[in-house]
């Protein structure tokens, strides 16, 4: 069994408490940039930013489930995975060393799973499975596939956590929205995960889900309101975002730096 993973501990905007308002693009861009200060390449950097606006959308805490990532990434406590395939077609991944134990950070896995899912075939049988070991946090590992399964609308997908008590659904995406358990803060820790991916046409049961407003609305609101965020959170961000910029000098500026403190395009 996994241990449970625990956290290491710019521009004008709006203050409520010890929260700020940010916009969804803000969250997306500062992630991004946040992604390539701890050291993940930039396409999984850019796919961390639309997850994280996903959550963001979805109503999640997704700021502090990011940073909780990177930061585990930037310690070395998670694994990078190692995807490989059976004679039946199905996929299966486990940390590249897993005599190490170490969970598999969703920040790698959950991209390479969002791939599976878009080139994955339609039919009438399951058109892909991957098992997981296990991963570092399901819900951002959710987020990470969700965040590019809109462009299979054919598709269904379904996602398992594994623990010794038994397996839960922690989710179900049909039809570009998804359908999240009720009660997620059991999903906090590592465990194994199972995803599957289903025609869309196939029944699927969805009880203890819960079904909110459509994504397309949410997204609408968020985008008009902002999204709160924990301003510890906010500033562990921008600490990871620090790490992207160069000393100041004659050279860098001749080269395009500056701006570090309020350039967040």
């Amino acid at each position: 069994m996994f241990p449970e993973l625990k956290s290491a501990s710019g521009g004008n905007r709006r203050q409520a408490g010890d929260l700020v308002i940010v916009s969804l693009n803000e969250i997306e861009v500062n992630l991004r940039k946040a992604g390539t200060g701890a050291g993940l390449p930039y396409g999984l950097a850019e796919d961390l930013g639309r997850a994280a606006a996903w959550l963001a959308v979805s109503g999640f805490s997704s700021v502090a489930l990011c940073v909780d990532a990177l930061e585990r990434l930037a310690a070395a406590t998670v694994a990078t995975p190692v995807f490989s395939k059976d004679e039946q077609g199905f996929w299966s991944a486990t940390g590249a060393d897993p005599s190490e134990n170490q969970a598999m950070s969703s920040l790698y896995a959950g991209p390479a799973a969002g791939d599976l899912v878009c080139a994955a075939g339609a039919g009438k049988h399951p058109a892909l499975q991957v098992d997981l070991a296990a991963i570092d946090n399901p819900l951002l590992f959710l987020a990470e596939v969700c965040a590019l399964a809109p462009i299979r609308p054919d598709l269904s997908l379904r996602f398992i956590c594994k623990t010794s008590g038994g397996d839960s659904v922690l989710a179900i995406w049909v039809g570009g929205e998804a359908m999240v358990a009720a009660d997620t803060d059991r999903f906090d820790q590592a465990c194994g995960m199972r995803l599957e991916i289903l025609p869309v046409d196939d029944a699927l049961n969805t009880q203890g889900l819960t079904k909110n407003d459509s994504y397309t609305e949410r997204h609408r609101i968020a985008a008009e309101q902002g999204v709160e965020v924990s301003g510890l959170d906010w500033r562990r961000v921008q600490d990871l975002v620090a790490e992207t910029l160069v000393p100041a000098s004659e050279l860098s500026r001749l080269q395009g730096a500056g701006a570090g403190l309020r350039d967040n395009d």
